[in-house]
């Protein structure tokens, strides 16, 4: 990363999830649906799962208020996270 860019939260290393640790340069044969550049369903899975959701925890909450409308609340618990509400 380039040290003179804004800092981040977090980066998220979706190569290491889904690459085939004995050939780095190939997707790992689970998530290769056949065509050795996109991945399966169970690829996107991985990835997700590379997110540490608690990364988002008391940044913002929804509440579901009835269909189709959703209010945003502003968390006051936002203790070392983001919050773009100073």
């Amino acid at each position: 990363m380039d040290p003179h860019a804004r800092a981040y939260d977090a980066v998220f290393d979706f190569d290491v999830a889904v690459r085939d640790p004995s050939h780095p340069e190939r997707l790992q044969v689970r998530f290769d649906p056949g065509d050795h550049l996109h991945l399966n369903a169970a690829g996107y899975e991985a990835l997700a799962n590379t997110i540490d959701l608690n990364l988002f925890r008391g940044v913002v909450q929804w509440k579901f208020t009835g269909l189709p409308m959703l209010t945003v609340l502003d968390s006051t618990e936002a203790s070392g996270c983001y919050n773009p509400r100073p």
